[in-house]
């Protein structure tokens, strides 16, 4: 069975542009759960540096926040073996808001109830002066309950951080 960690990979739950999400185990205290990891094979070793930084930044940002809208942060951590940074998190049975749009509409009531619940974590999250930054169907998972859980913080910053891309405006960049 492969290994991260101390976790058992059972199997690849999703991959984006960055990295891949595993279901794995933590065979500490037999829990399922989700590890998530980075690719940044084929780029120079400061963006390399960069990547990673950006990555354990996510865990930080998101470790710091306890809402039942927001995904739990559990460990973060980098195999020794083989350099692979990863974070692991709460494990949610669900599909995302992209999956569920492909189907049939949901109804007012169901879509105004899980914005809601999506607008209540984000506020939850901001209060505590960290925004998301990458807010879209894919990074909301609808709970079989259909509880609305905010996944991937990778773009997530605290808000005293000075932006760093062109164009990109955090609050407290904005002019007063």
């Amino acid at each position: 069975m492969k290994r991260l960690g101390r976790y058992e990979i059972i199997g690849e739950l999703g991959r984006g542009a960055m990295g891949m999400v595993y279901r794995a185990r933590d065979p500490k205290i037999d829990r399922i759960v989700a590890l998530k990891t980075i690719t940044v094979a084929g780029v120079t070793p400061a963006d390399e540096e960069e990547y990673r930084q950006r990555f354990f930044r996510e865990a930080q940002a998101a470790g710091k926040l306890s809402h039942g809208g927001l995904v739990t942060i559990y460990d973060v951590g980098e195999d020794e073996p083989t350099k692979t940074p990863f974070i692991v998190m709460e494990f949610i049975e669900g599909r995302t808001l992209e999956e569920l749009g492909r189907g049939e509409r949901l109804p007012a009531a169901t879509a105004l109830g899980l914005g809601k619940q999506i607008a209540e974590a984000l506020d939850y999250a901001h209060a505590r002066k960290i925004i998301h930054r990458d807010i879209k169907p894919a990074n909301i998972i609808v709970t079989r309950r259909g509880h609305a859980k905010v996944l991937d913080f990778g773009l997530a910053k605290p808000r005293t951080e000075r932006a760093d891309t062109v164009g990109e405006m955090l609050p407290a960049d904005a002019p007063t």
